[in-house]
């Protein structure tokens, strides 16, 4: 029997999964879609006009503000401005702070809540203690 169950472990395959990396992804796509949907959100106000478009200045923004860092510029990548994402234990917290307001306007629930579930991943990189990427390795454009 013992045969069996190292023959099992020896063909089990390791799966090693970056939080960071997805995290990344979800906060791209989440900047995104936050763009596009305070976009949207300018002119979709019906009622409570001016609530509305503040929420849509405040989407389109923070999307703006968070794309740069998250998609891999050339400009950001050479001077490594990229590493600032790689706080983890900051970068988590933050974006779940900052997508709360944007589930407050329909055009921007889902832009809203991917940038949340970035939030949640990075803060789960933070706990696993993941590798952060040193300056000098966003510079060169390494992933690991």
């Amino acid at each position: 029997m013992t045969k069996v169950t190292e023959k099992i472990k020896m063909f089990r395959p390791r799966i090693v999964l970056q939080f960071n990396h997805w995290a990344r992804t979800l906060a791209m796509a989440g900047s995104e879609l936050l763009m596009l949907g305070g976009f949207i959100s300018l002119w979709y106000a019906f009622a409570y006009f001016w609530l509305y478009f503040f929420l849509g200045i405040y989407s389109f923004l923070l999307g703006l503000a968070i794309f740069p860092f998250v998609f891999p510029l050339e400009i950001m990548r050479k001077k490594g401005f990229l590493v600032y994402f790689q706080q983890f234990r900051i970068v988590g917290p933050a974006l779940i702070l900052l997508s709360i307001p944007t589930v407050f306007s329909l055009p921007c629930i889902i832009g809203g809540t991917t940038l949340f579930a970035s939030g949640v991943l990075y803060l789960a990189a933070a706990l696993r203690k993941e590798k952060q990427l040193t300056k000098d390795q966003i510079i060169k454009g390494s992933l690991i």
